[in-house]
């Protein structure tokens, strides 16, 4: 081997070691390596999540029984709103009825449901549970 071609080898691997002013090869390399490992974690994270179900339209029976479940330990009706996704309205309306049939009864501001209500939960999750399987 002629010195020029030492030379040349030495100075190219010197230069994979000690850039001038900044990262080495290796190390830029061994960042984007792990830049891409990351990159492929967060996908598969994503890939392992459900998508969320589409937003459908709710019958009236999904309504009543958002409402009887959240108001089980005893809730003010705003939460009730929120939780059912209600607009103040329309849950007056609901809790007007659910009230007339003895579904929910109100104490002092507090909404709860009966055991009439809790037999209706039981009951429509039992058929909801048969049209999905």
């Amino acid at each position: 081997m002629t010195l020029s071609l030492i030379t040349h080898q030495t100075n190219f691997f010197k230069d994979l070691r000690t850039p001038k002013g900044g990262l080495s090869i290796v190390q830029e390399l061994r960042e984007k390596s792990e830049r891409l490992m990351r990159a492929r974690l967060i996908s598969e994270i994503f890939k392992e999540q459900k998508p969320a179900e589409p937003l459908h339209r709710r019958d009236r029976h999904d309504i009543i029984a958002e409402i009887l479940k959240t108001a089980k330990r005893g809730e003010k009706k705003t939460y009730i709103m929120y939780k059912a996704r209600l607009s103040h309205s329309q849950l007056k309306l609901y809790l007007e009825f659910l009230n007339q049939i003895g579904m929910i009864v109100k104490d002092n501001g507090v909404y709860k449901t009966t055991s009439k209500g809790l037999t209706f939960i039981r009951e429509f999750e039992s058929i909801n549970f048969l049209f999905r399987q």
